[in-house]
């Protein structure tokens, strides 16, 4: 039965942080494509031993979709954003923004745009 509870335990544990490890990366990906592309083609490069033509097509296209990829994502994360703000009493709305500025910041990092309820 201990040998359970230590598996058990053992994979919690695992199981928190490959969440975290997929959060950062989630974020690195938000904030600087071009970052996560390097890593996902140095991931690539080494596992395919791609030649430096290949690498270099590889990464143009990673850093397209990924770009694309995060452009998609702060956009229905404001649409989101504004939508919830209609049922809100002004009060509700004036504390919302400043709370969705806050955790838009952590997301998309400083330097983002401006406030999605704008």
């Amino acid at each position: 039965m201990a040998c359970l509870g230590s598996f058990l335990f053992g994979a919690l544990v695992g199981s928190l942080f490959a969440a975290k490890r997929i959060s950062e990366r989630a974020t690195v990906a938000l904030r600087n494509p071009p970052a996560l592309a390097s890593d996902m083609l140095r991931d690539v490069r080494d596992d395919l031993h791609l030649s430096d033509a290949q690498a270099t097509e590889i990464r143009q296209i990673l850093e397209t979709h990924l770009g694309n990829v995060a452009r998609t994502v702060r956009h229905e994360h404001d649409l989101m954003i504004r939508e919830m703000e209609g049922p809100l009493t002004p009060e509700q709305r004036a504390r919302h923004r400043a709370i969705a500025a806050e955790r838009q910041a952590r997301l998309f990092g400083e330097g983002t745009g401006g406030s999605p309820a704008q």
